[in-house]
């Protein structure tokens, strides 16, 4: 019997998922759902859209044809409205149904509210598709002033962008320091540092209460502070974070937590109903904690394992290391893995010398994090030691030095 397959999203889990499907089933019948009406593109290079030194063919990572070579039904700019599981039927918002017989659930995640007063007003742009990143280029070229709320790896890079336009650009941050999800204090003061040479302004502890309209118009020109300080903004970037997107599966009476629930296999609560990417969340090697998978190369695996599992060939997915980012600011690379932070380590190492800073985190001899600036240099021995958890009492120093070799790590094992 021929398959019916259908995957709600086509972004890096979905299309990971339809690609290997196919290449493993030639005959099931793969329905690809997108309310995007552009083809896939690569999320991380949209500040560049931003800046105006990419187009959306920059983007574009897969061919014209892709559907049609791998027999592929695209339904483009359609959105889901609902997933009846007893019919095994999802609904579309303009009223047309599409069955399954498996259904995978990969509808990513979107920007969180900023929670500021005056939000609606004209010139303030989130940072998460293409379109965002197209409308806001357009508004920049017009205007001087600019504010990014979130100090974020988003954010970092709209300022950025914004900067090497010519704008005046400030950053808003409710926290002590910038990147807080992935530098410590010392690690995230040479990142400043950096910025601030590109002429980056930076406000940090103090939340933003409100923007501020023009007179006479309903377009934004400043945003007001919690501090009583207001910031001159024609146009603002609200980038604080992401929110799984959780909804076809709640309404269907799926379990959900920050993510959608799923097992070791990708199942959700509801038979035959499967989800990978963004919207789930996963177990973290690091921290054992269950957290959204926000990362597009666990995406790119996750599809391929839900793939796997809903053709029948039972795969477990090995636990994935959520907290892994790998960046550059300026001339400074950035990598940050696993737990980053004192609370959740018993000792901790590090060096300082010039703009190359270095410190790893231990629990009970065993790496569980680290923070590379600068020299990033041993990155992939750090990353296998983080999620095998082998006990390394007597290398610390020479881990932090970065001068430990692989066949001493191969007789950790």
């Amino acid at each position: 019997m021929q398959l019916k397959i259908v995957i709600i999203g086509n972004s890096a889990a979905g299309l990971s998922a339809a690609e290997t499907i196919r290449h493993f089933d030639v005959n099931a019948e793969v329905t690809i759902i997108t309310d995007e009406i552009h083809s896939p593109y690569l999320r991380c290079l949209i500040p560049e859209v931003l800046a105006g030194t990419k187009s959306l063919s920059d983007l574009s990572y897969k061919s014209h044809d892709f559907y049609d070579k791998h027999n592929i039904t695209l339904l483009k700019g359609k959105r889901a409205k609902a997933v009846s599981p007893d019919s095994k039927k999802v609904l579309l918002e303009d009223g047309h149904e599409v069955s399954y017989d498996r259904l995978l659930i990969a509808t990513g995640a979107r920007p969180l509210p900023g929670r500021i007063k005056n939000d609606h007003i004209g010139n303030i742009f989130p940072l998460r598709t293409y379109d965002q990143a197209l409308a806001a280029a357009k508004v920049t070229s017009g205007v001087k002033e600019a504010v990014v709320i979130g100090a974020g790896l988003i954010g970092l890079s709209a300022a950025v962008a914004l900067r090497r336009k010519g704008l005046n650009v400030t950053v808003v941050e409710t926290e002590s320091h910038l990147l807080i999800s992935q530098l410590d204090y010392q690690g995230a003061a040479i990142v400043k540092e950096e910025l601030s040479r590109e002429g980056i302004r930076f406000v940090f502890g103090t939340r933003p209460r409100a923007f501020v309209p023009c007179s006479g118009s309903n377009l934004v020109s400043a945003l007001a502070l919690d501090n009583g300080k207001e910031i001159p903004a024609e146009v603002a970037i609200v980038s604080t974070g992401v929110r799984p997107n959780v909804e076809l599966v709640e309404n269907a009476g799926g379990k959900v937590r920050t993510g959608i629930v799923v097992n070791d296999f990708f199942q959700t609560s509801i038979e035959d109903v499967y989800a990978a990417g963004d919207c789930i969340e996963i177990e973290d090697a690091a921290s054992g904690q269950l957290l959204p998978s926000g990362l597009w190369p666990l995406a790119v695996e996750q599809g391929r394992f839900a793939a796997y599992n809903i053709l029948g060939k039972r795969r477990s997915y090995p636990q994935p290391l959520v907290r892994m980012n790998s960046t550059q600011f300026g001339n400074i690379p950035v990598i940050s893995l696993g737990l980053i932070n004192s609370s959740s380590s018993d000792e901790s190492f590090e060096e300082l010398n010039h703009r190359v800073y270095r410190r790893l985190f231990f629990r009970d001899n065993i790496l569980v994090g680290c923070i590379l600036l600068g020299d990033v240099n041993g990155a992939g021995v750090y990353t296998y030691l983080i999620k095998r958890k082998i006990p390394v009492e007597n290398l610390k120093h020479k881990l932090i030095r970065g001068v430990i070799s692989i066949a001493e790590i191969m007789k950790l094992r």
